[in-house]
């Protein structure tokens, strides 16, 4: 048996399966946000290097960025975290799953999800860290 084959035949017994009430689905019900604290606006920088909101401004769009202080990725993801919780107003027994998104993880190890699972208290739920 071809390899192609072999693994189509694998799948047969998954594929036209009257499901009914049974698989709900997936659904995205609620998300949360969290900023830092501290906001530096472009008249902030321009006391600290040579510029100007205007240059900033035209050049950028950008008028004001936030910077952590006391805040880190976990204490920012459990704020959204609980954010979304109480926009949603589902019950934290019924949420199956999480996703964690970052590019700026608080350490290597242990990962940023597992630190928020731990603040959190959400040990029963599935966590995953893209």
């Amino acid at each position: 048996m071809k390899s192609k084959e072999l693994v189509n035949s694998r799948y047969d017994k998954f594929r036209n399966i009257d499901r009914g009430d049974k698989v709900k689905g997936i659904q995205i019900v609620s998300t949360g946000k969290a900023l830092p604290e501290e906001i530096i606006t472009n008249d902030d920088l321009s006391r600290i290097v040579d510029t100007n909101d205007e240059w900033i401004t035209t050049r950028t769009g950008i008028k004001k960025r936030y910077r952590c202080t006391q805040e880190n990725t976990t204490s920012l993801a459990v704020r959204a975290a609980y954010e979304a919780v109480e926009a949603s107003g589902v019950d934290i027994a019924e949420i199956g799953a999480v996703i964690v998104a970052t590019s700026t993880a608080d350490n290597a190890f242990p990962s940023t999800a597992q630190l928020y699972r731990r603040s959190l208290d959400w040990q029963r739920m599935y966590l995953h860290l893209i």
